[in-house]
């Protein structure tokens, strides 16, 4: 995780801080792992946060339903900052310019296909 911020930064892009987070499941098991934040989390932002779960196993992998991300991407009125950022993480993301920021998700799922806007 400090590898990839100081990379990010280094690029041009401040992710945040790395802050421990941590919370107990239903059965008592402590989920532990590191969060990037950016200083107003009001903010509507298409970057992603980075996420480092160290040892935790993640909840993922305790049985959730398996669903497919067969599509995602962003509108944005800065198409160019919000590249420059994803090139600073090392992240792909389909990126349209519109007049708001908004995230489209499209998954597949065990009863057909769910769009998230």
């Amino acid at each position: 995780m400090d590898a990839t911020v100081l990379r990010a930064r280094e690029r041009g892009h401040d992710p945040g801080e790395a802050r421990p987070l941590s919370r107990r499941t239903p059965d008592g098991t402590l989920l532990e792992w590191h969060l990037t934040r950016w200083d107003d989390p009001a903010q509507v932002r298409p970057v992603p946060f980075l996420i480092d779960w160290g040892a935790t196993r993640r909840p993922a992998a305790s049985g959730l339903p398996r669903l497919t991300l067969a599509a995602f991407g962003a509108v944005t009125p800065d198409v160019e900052g919000l590249r420059a950022a994803l090139d600073a993480l090392g992240a792909e993301l389909d990126v349209e310019e519109g007049p708001e920021v908004a995230l489209r998700a499209v998954l597949d799922t065990p009863k057909g296909g769910v769009e998230l806007a």
